[in-house]
């Protein structure tokens, strides 16, 4: 830039002294003078190109360094994307428990009690989970829990290897939680993830007597697209289906060729958020009883279901309803059985009361509900205290309303907590 100033001001005194001479009529002089000039400029164009081959030079070693840096950093990506392990060599498997100790109490009569007034160990839920790549994982739920005889039993819950190809599909293989409704997939074992003490009725697990098949063996496509007005979720299950009571899970074995076939569709909202409604399905041939004279015949299975679910906040708003079907294949009879339930809660900081209305109408003489099936509404009233943020105490009242046996009410009280 200096020099190229220096050049300038020099032409500009070199062409006034030229008109100068040229004034006086001094033409030779002003032919020496132009030639000095058209050296000076032939001598500047010549720095000015070695200039500009040294700053040419200076941005290929600078692009070079960029693109280096660049590639470097692609490689690095590259290689984090596709590190199926951590640098110890194996995935890192992760641990996380639940459990709950409760006190529950019968207000009826002495000789109507169902059972004594009673400190009693919920389900001691170990929860495992393993990310094996960036698009593998594992989860597992094993329970230790107690039954009538106060003995100790392992029930392995869940075994799931989920692959993950985009937010709109995972293949998740193994035993689930079959997508029914909301509850199933939303609160699992573990008694801290939901408000209450206890899970509806119709969501009660099968060996407990519950209505639906809670748990399934097989194969779940799931996924979620969000769009401008709403969200969609889906999940497409394939599995062994029933067995032939209602306590039985196909684990490793069906006892017919038939799968149960799962549909469940969710949309939310963009405009109310927190705001969830959607359907579900399913279609299962339950296969026959053998050790049951009065169940030698398949029966055709159908549920149909509706949730509504609100999550604003500090409001909790929980609905579904589940219609089940059967026909029996050997008498060609049909009978319909349906449960319900609706929820409300509202937090105040930790606290969070709560209310909720259970209920479930069998339908007469159905050979599959039959040995247990029993009308029931229940009310159920009670409050949440999040003492800290992974141990909630929960005190419940609760009333039952029973078609085939007496009504009762029982208070519990529950400390439940993860670890």
């Amino acid at each position: 830039m200096k020099t190229l100033t220096q050049f300038v001001l020099k032409s500009i005194f070199l062409i006034s002294a030229t008109l100068t001479v040229a004034a006086d009529g001094d033409l030779d002089s002003m032919k020496e003078q132009i030639r000095q000039l058209r050296a000076d400029n032939e001598s500047l164009h010549n720095h000015l190109d070695r200039q500009q081959i040294l700053i040419d030079q200076l941005l290929g070693k600078l692009n070079k360094l960029e693109d280096d840096q660049a590639q470097q950093r692609i490689e690095q990506e590259m290689l984090a994307a596709n590190q199926t392990v951590p640098v110890s060599g194996f995935p890192e498997l992760k641990f996380k428990g639940f459990s709950d100790v409760s006190y529950e109490a019968e207000l009826d009569s002495p000789r109507n009690k169902t059972h004594n007034d009673t400190f009693f160990l919920g389900q001691f839920d170990l929860m495992i989970s393993s990310q094996i790549n960036d698009r593998v994982s594992f989860l597992g739920e094993v329970v230790f829990e107690f039954d009538d005889e106060n003995t100790a039993v392992l029930d392995l819950e869940r075994v799931e290897l989920t692959y993950s190809v985009s937010d709109l599909l995972h293949i998740r293989i193994g035993r689930t939680h079959t997508a029914l409704g909301h509850w199933n997939e939303t609160y699992h074992h573990g008694s801290w993830f939901q408000t209450t003490v206890s899970r509806p009725i119709i969501y009660g697990f099968e060996d407990e007597g519950g209505v639906l098949p809670v748990h399934s063996v097989g194969v779940e496509l799931f996924g979620k697209k969000e769009l401008k007005l709403f969200d969609i979720d889906y999940s497409i299950g394939l599995s062994n289906g029933r067995g032939p009571i209602t306590d039985s899970i196909q684990n490793i074995s069906d006892g017919n060729d038939e799968k149960a076939i799962n549909l469940k569709l969710t949309l939310a909202p963009a405009f109310v958020p927190g705001l969830k409604f959607g359907v579900s399905g399913y279609a299962d041939k339950i296969p026959a009883d053998i050790n049951n004279p009065a169940r030698n015949g398949e029966i055709d299975e159908k549920i149909l279901g509706a949730h509504l679910i609100y999550n604003g906040g500090r409001l909790e708003l929980l609905a579904e309803v589940s219609y089940v079907d059967h026909e029996d294949q050997v008498s060609r009879r049909q009978y319909d059985t349906v449960g319900y339930y609706a929820q409300a809660g509202y937090r105040f900081e930790r606290l969070t009361p709560y209310y909720r209305y259970d209920a479930v109408e069998f339908s007469d003489r159905d050979p599959f509900f039959a040995p247990t099936a029993n009308d029931i509404s229940k009310h159920t009233v009670g409050i949440r205290w999040d003492i800290y943020t992974w141990n909630a105490l929960k005190l419940e009242y609760s009333y039952a309303d029973k078609d085939r046996s007496d009504d009762s009410q029982t208070i519990t009280l529950q400390s439940t907590f993860t670890f």
